[in-house]
């Protein structure tokens, strides 16, 4: 399976080089989105009746809030939660939130939460949380977060260790005792 950080990588590579010139609304935004060309993107996002994702001519759909979770200028992430659906699952049926756990982003997750976000979603895709994805990354203040809301330690797919499992086969003690105050909480069990 390949890495989140990879996908958007290698999405970010064909987007770029598969069009010699923004012609729609959503390649324009999505070409200043991508060179990270805030005031442009400020003017045409605005004015934009989508507000979620931009389509670009290659046929990738890619939302704004999940692309902009690991921008280094917040300007992006900053305007896209205000409008955007925290709640909207790209290809691999991930929500924002995924991102945002698996990059250790505590003040996104934050953020998103308080726009909705859903702690407990399970894509169909892979079964996964994102309780999941801050558990195989280390998040120990994103696990704790999503724990004290009352995440759930199940899984989707019988397949998927659930998030006390994936701790447990990393030998994270700390994140080993995190996750079982979900299940002591009878917040979950396979």
């Amino acid at each position: 399976m390949v890495s989140r950080a990879k996908f958007l990588f290698l999405l970010f590579i064909v987007i770029s080089s598969s069009s010699d010139g923004a012609s729609s609304i959503d390649d324009k935004i999505g070409k200043s989105f991508l060179e990270r060309d805030y005031h442009a993107f400020e003017l045409l996002y605005l004015k934009a009746s989508n507000k979620d994702y931009f389509s670009h001519s290659s046929g990738a759909i890619v939302g704004y809030i999940d692309f902009s979770i690991a921008y280094k200028d917040e300007r992006f992430f900053q305007l896209v939660v205000q409008y955007g659906d925290p709640n909207f699952p790209d290809d691999m049926d991930f929500t924002p939130i995924f991102t945002a756990a698996m990059n250790c982003k505590f003040d996104k997750v934050e953020k998103l939460v308080e726009r909705g976000a859903r702690i407990n979603y399970l894509s169909f895709s892979q079964g996964a949380s994102p309780l999941h994805m801050a558990v195989l990354a280390g998040c120990h203040d994103v696990a704790d977060y999503f724990v004290n809301l009352g995440a759930q330690n199940i899984s989707g797919n019988n397949d998927l260790p659930t998030p006390l499992e994936l701790a447990i086969e990393q030998g994270d003690e700390q994140m080993i005792a995190i996750v079982q105050a979900a299940v002591k909480n009878g917040l979950g069990k396979r």
